[in-house]
């Protein structure tokens, strides 16, 4: 898929979380992906 919709899902394969929606004046969206290394690393 494009869009939000297919980035969630493939993001969501890895692991991870999208967040979409406004942020002041504009739209943001994030994706967090792990990367497999701890902050603590």
């Amino acid at each position: 898929g494009s869009g939000l919709v297919g980035m969630t899902e493939r993001v969501r394969l890895l692991g991870g979380k999208v967040h979409a929606g406004p942020d002041g004046d504009r739209w943001a969206v994030r994706a967090e992906i792990p990367t497999g290394v701890s902050e603590h690393d």
